[in-house]
C-alpha cells in the first residue's frame, strides 16, 4: 500500500511539473523572437557606432573635413559634438548587448527547463507503465454483469441490489 501511495505521489508531482510545459514552450518562442530583434538592433547600433567613431577619427586626424573645420574655427566645437554622439552611440550599443545577453541567458534557462521536463515526461510514462503492471487480476467464479446496451441496465441494477442485500457487497459499494 505504501508503495502505491508513493507511486501516486510521484505521479502527481510529475503531472504538476509537466503542466508548465506549454508555458515554457511559449516563453522560449517569445525569447527567441526577442533575441532575433535584439540581434538586429545590435547590428544597426554597431553601424551607427562605427559611423560616429569614424566621424571623431576624421576630425582628430588630418582629413579634409578636419582641415576645413580648423580653418573655419569650429573644429573643437564640432569634435566635442562628435565625441558626445560617439559616446551616446556606444552606450546604446552596450545596452543592446546587455539586453541580448540577458535574453539569451533566459532562453538557455528555459531550454534547460524544457529538457528537464522531457526527462520528467519519460519518468512519468515509466511510472504509469509500472502502475499498470501492478494491477492484480483476481480470478472469480462469480457471475459477471455488464451493461453493453441500455436494455441491460435494469438486470444489472437488480443483481447488484440482490448482492448488496445478501451481504456480498457493502451498502456503499463505491466508497470502498
Amino acid at each position: 500500500m505504501a508503495d502505491r501511495e508513493a507511486l501516486e505521489r510521484e505521479l502527481e508531482e510529475l503531472r504538476e511539473r509537466l503542466s508548465r510545459e506549454d508555458r515554457l514552450r511559449a516563453r522560449r518562442e517569445d525569447l527567441s523572437r526577442q533575441a532575433e530583434e535584439l540581434r538586429e538592433r545590435k547590428a544597426a547600433l554597431g553601424e551607427v557606432l562605427a559611423k560616429e567613431e569614424a566621424d571623431v577619427d576624421a576630425l582628430e586626424g588630418m582629413s579634409l573635413q578636419a582641415i576645413l573645420q580648423t580653418v573655419l574655427g569650429r573644429k573643437e566645437e564640432r569634435l566635442e559634438q562628435e565625441r558626445r554622439e560617439a559616446v551616446a552611440a556606444r552606450l546604446r550599443y552596450q545596452d543592446a548587448c546587455r539586453a541580448l545577453e540577458d535574453v539569451e541567458a533566459r532562453y538557455l534557462e528555459t531550454a534547460g527547463q524544457l529538457d528537464q521536463l522531457r526527462l520528467d515526461r519519460r519518468r512519468y510514462e515509466a511510472l504509469l507503465e509500472e502502475k499498470r503492471a501492478r494491477v492484480k487480476v483476481l480470478r472469480s467464479t462469480d457471475k459477471w454483469y455488464g451493461v453493453t446496451y441500455r436494455e441491460d441496465k435494469p438486470q444489472v441494477v437488480a443483481a447488484i441490489a440482490a448482492m448488496t442485500q445478501s451481504g456480498l457487497y457493502p451498502e456503499r459499494l463505491w466508497d470502498i
